[in-house]
């Protein structure tokens, strides 16, 4: 009768610790685990909403610690081996917003335009807006309420999420204009006091 030997695996620090999320982004796992046995090493993530491996390439899913073990399930000559474990930290990704120049609206109180074109973060994710010149102007979702005559300024700013930091925001202004009066009616006149005599 043969009995069984043991075995470990050694699985080594990631050669690369810390890694930047992207979408898409994969890497080779390095390095690669070994059994004293000599068996194949298996592998499988213990973080998948984090990562998920297919034979020896990572793919990443999201920022966060990404975990994989290795196993040796062992044969008729060894013992399964204690399973080893690497991590690889996957830090989230910066974003920028680009909010392009807007053109001067015309003073219509109550007056409504859209924010067009509209601000985009490298991310894709939804950009948000805020006025700073209540006074002037107030935004609801892409739209603009005007106010008053003046400067209205409105700041796209993204707050990131799991796999972006927050983007610095960007500040846009919009020149409210007066609306010079049209001509008089046919046959209208003002009397002293301003008002319309026709």
């Amino acid at each position: 009768m043969i009995n069984k030997a043991r075995q470990t695996i050694t699985f080594g620090a990631a050669t690369v610790p810390v890694r930047t999320y992207a979408v898409g982004l994969s890497y080779t796992l390095a390095p690669l685990a070994t059994a004293s046995s000599g068996l194949a090493v298996s592998y499988a993530s213990t973080t998948p909403n984090i990562c998920d491996i297919s034979g020896t390439t990572v793919t990443v899913q999201a920022a966060g610690l990404c975990t994989i073990e290795a196993s040796q399930d062992g044969n008729a000559l060894y013992f399964s081996a204690t399973d080893a474990q690497q991590s690889t930290t996957i830090n989230p990704a910066a974003q920028s917003i680009t909010f392009p120049a807007k053109v001067p609206q015309s003073y219509v109180p109550n007056g409504l335009f859209a924010i067009n074109p509209p601000a985009t973060a490298t991310s894709g994710l939804t950009v948000e807006y805020a006025s700073t010149t209540p006074g002037v102007c107030m935004t609801a979702g892409t739209d603009v309420m005007i106010g008053s005559v003046g400067t209205c300024s409105i700041t796209a700013s993204q707050t990131g999420d799991q796999n972006y930091t927050a983007a610095t925001p960007v500040n846009r202004d919009i020149a409210i204009n007066a609306v010079a009066p049209g001509p008089p009616l046919l046959n209208e006149t003002l009397d002293s006091d301003g008002t319309t005599r026709l």
